[in-house]
């Protein structure tokens, strides 16, 4: 089973093509998935959207009334999955803002098949490109990654701020047990 995490605060305008994105890509991938979708206090017309896709593609949405921060999304969204899930299932989680594009889930599915235990879709990637970025955030992330590669560097590890990974849900499943049940303690965005 592949389960797709997706954050979303305020995401009327991408949250159905992302949904119809993800779907036409896992369809033809021909393994069942679920989306689970935190949304994350969302004050626009983004809870009604997905209600309206549970429909058409498996869906779980859990709602938070206030806005949490992306580090309560992401601790909830992965601890459930995780309650949910067998070991070999895979978890991907991307942004709801369509500047992640599940045309490459393949490649990122491959590559768990093949042995990773976690894969990071790198905006560094020769094949990657980032296109719509305002100057301003495309200078902090590129800064900020260079000062965690300098600081804390991990082989292969290119892309430190990017939430579109894909985990192998065993690893998920030690790492909380491992630490009590507490991957992430920030709550909001750092």
């Amino acid at each position: 089973m592949i389960y797709i995490l997706l954050p979303a605060y305020n995401e009327e305008e991408n949250i159905e093509a992302v949904l119809k994105e993800i779907s036409a890509v896992l369809k033809d991938n021909k393994e069942e998935f679920k989306v689970i979708v935190v949304n994350d206090g969302s004050t626009d017309s983004t809870a009604e959207i997905l209600n309206q896709c549970s429909s058409w593609i498996p869906l779980e949405v859990i709602n938070f009334e206030k806005n949490k921060g992306v580090g309560e999304v992401f601790r909830r969204g992965i601890t459930d999955i995780c309650r949910q899930a067998q070991g070999d299932d895979i978890l991907i989680s991307l942004d709801c803002d369509r500047t992640h594009p599940a045309k490459i889930f393949p490649k990122l599915i491959m590559a768990l098949r093949n042995g990773d235990e976690i894969v990071i879709a790198s905006r560094y990637h020769p094949e990657s490109k980032t296109e719509n970025l305002p100057l301003l955030r495309l200078m902090l992330s590129d800064g900020i990654n260079l000062m965690l590669r300098f600081f804390y560097p991990i082989k292969q590890v290119k892309d430190y701020t990017t939430f579109f990974r894909a985990y192998k849900v065993s690893l998920l499943k030690k790492a909380l047990a491992a630490y009590g049940g507490v991957l992430m303690e920030q709550k909001g965005f750092s």
